[in-house]
C-alpha cells in the first residue's frame, strides 16, 4: 500500500503540472498581436498681409531716425508662427516731375521715376526686433514704443544719412521699403 500512495504522491504533482504547462501552451497559442495602419492631418500655413502703420515724412540728411511701424494681419483661424520681420529697402523714387519731365536726369524726370543721384545707400535701417513667437488669429500691431507693441517686438527704422556728397537730389524722393515676415 505505500507503494501505491507514493505512485499517487507523484502523480498528482505530475498531473497539476501537466495541466499547467497545456494552460500555458494553449494560452501562448491563443495571444497574438498585429499592426495596422492610421493617419492624421494637419492645416496649412496661411498667408500674413503686412501693412506700415502712419507715415514716415521730413527726413532729412542726418535727422532722427522715424519708426517704421506696421501691422501683420493672420487671416488663419489658429495662431501662425513667426521668426523675424525683415525691412528692405528697394528703390527711391521722385515725388514730383523736374524739367519737362520726360527725361532721365536729375534735372529732367517724370513724377516717379526712379532718382538718378538720390539711391537706397542714402538711406539706413534699423531692423526689427526679432518676434519668434506664435501670432493670435487677426491684427498685431509693432511700434518703436516698448510699452504699445506687441510682446516688447519692436518695429524698425529709417533714417537719411549725411553723406559728404551733395544730397540735393534727395529733395522730394520717396525711399521705398518691403516688410517681410518669416
Amino acid at each position: 500500500m505505500f507503494k501505491i500512495l507514493r505512485k499517487k504522491r507523484v502523480a498528482i504533482p505530475l498531473a497539476v503540472f501537466s495541466v499547467l504547462a497545456v494552460s500555458s501552451i494553449a494560452y501562448a497559442f491563443w495571444t497574438t498581436s498585429g499592426n495596422g495602419d492610421a493617419a492624421g492631418t494637419t492645416g496649412t500655413g496661411t498667408a500674413m498681409t503686412i501693412a506700415q502703420n502712419g507715415v514716415v515724412s521730413g527726413l532729412t540728411p542726418g535727422s532722427t531716425a522715424q519708426a517704421v511701424d506696421y501691422t501683420i494681419t493672420n487671416t488663419a483661424d489658429t495662431p501662425q508662427y513667426i521668426t523675424s520681420v525683415t525691412i528692405t529697402k528697394t528703390s527711391v523714387n521722385y515725388l514730383n516731375a523736374a524739367g519737362a519731365g520726360t527725361g532721365t536726369t536729375a534735372a529732367n524726370h517724370p513724377a516717379g521715376a526712379v532718382a538718378v543721384v538720390c539711391t537706397t545707400a542714402d538711406f539706413t535701417l534699423v531692423q526689427p526686433s526679432a518676434v519668434g513667437l506664435d501670432l493670435p488669429a487677426g491684427d498685431t500691431a509693432f511700434t518703436r514704443d516698448a510699452g504699445t507693441t506687441y510682446l516688447g517686438r519692436l518695429s524698425g527704422t529709417v533714417q537719411m544719412l549725411n553723406t559728404a556728397s551733395n544730397q540735393d537730389d534727395c529733395k522730394n524722393t520717396t525711399i521705398n521699403l518691403t516688410i517681410t515676415a518669416a
